[in-house]
């Protein structure tokens, strides 16, 4: 899904869940949902320079611009459940990372309807896990 519209979603929805909270709407938790719902597309980056195709960035835009709408299987380390496992740590920690994990939920529903809507199912679950990166890299070897 295009960055725009996690920011759009993040900010609807977001601004709902502070609504239905009880908290001001306006506020730094809203900002901070709305930058989460953006900010967590940067593992991308990283999987690209795994791959060396950050050494053509038109090329590696043109494929996101041609992918957006798309499952497309990759290890995303802000994209997986052992991710939000420790975010929702640290927000008993840090409570202000609530913001932070609503965002990064938000996200990831959104990616999953777009998922689904691509591949009319959810085996994509399964790549949301770095655990489960980590089993097929070992079966691989």
């Amino acid at each position: 899904m295009h960055t725009t519209k996690h920011l759009v979603i993040n900010l609807v929805l977001g601004g709902i869940i502070l609504f239905l909270r009880g908290e001001p709407v306006f506020s730094l938790g809203l900002l901070l949902i709305v930058l989460a719902g953006g900010i967590i597309d940067f593992d991308h980056v990283f999987d690209e320079m795994r791959k060396g195709s950050w050494k053509h960035p038109g090329k590696m835009i043109k494929r996101w611009a041609a992918t957006h709408n798309q499952y497309v299987q990759g290890l995303y380390a802000f994209h997986t459940g052992e991710f939000l496992l420790l975010m929702i740590i640290l927000s008993f920690i840090f409570p202000i990372l609530a913001y932070v994990f609503i965002g990064l939920v938000l996200h990831l529903f959104a990616d999953g309807v777009t998922n689904y809507n691509d591949t009319k199912s959810f085996f994509w679950l399964k790549s949301y896990s770095a655990l489960w990166w980590l089993t097929k890299k070992k079966a691989n070897l």
